[in-house]
């Protein structure tokens, strides 16, 4: 690929983005999708750092494996049920809010 033909493709992906970020909305579906991530990388946070088998986390929380398994690899929960997953791992799971100014 050729300098000219990379400046081109990249000012077209450019051009591309800010099309998309114009668009009514996108700013509250990324910061949705970025919530999902925040909460998918919590949950396999709280179960790594446990140090506990899969199976022993099901056992304390009363779910299968398979659903532990669901949970570290991002599915969505209820307040709840995060709670009741990081008490099975041993974790003090403590939320906050501040209001935006």
């Amino acid at each position: 690929m050729t300098k000219e033909q990379y400046a081109k493709m990249k000012a077209d992906t450019d051009a591309h983005l800010a099309k998309i970020r114009a668009e009514p909305g996108y700013e509250e579906v990324l910061a949705e999708v970025r919530s999902e991530v925040e909460s998918a990388t919590l949950l396999a946070t709280i179960i790594e750092k446990s140090n506990l088998p899969q199976r022993e986390i099901a056992r304390r929380m009363n779910v299968s494996q398979p659903y532990v398994a669901q949970l570290k690899k991002g599915r969505k929960i209820t307040l709840p049920t995060l709670f009741r997953l990081a008490d099975a791992c041993g974790i003090h799971l403590r939320i906050s809010a501040a209001a935006a100014l």
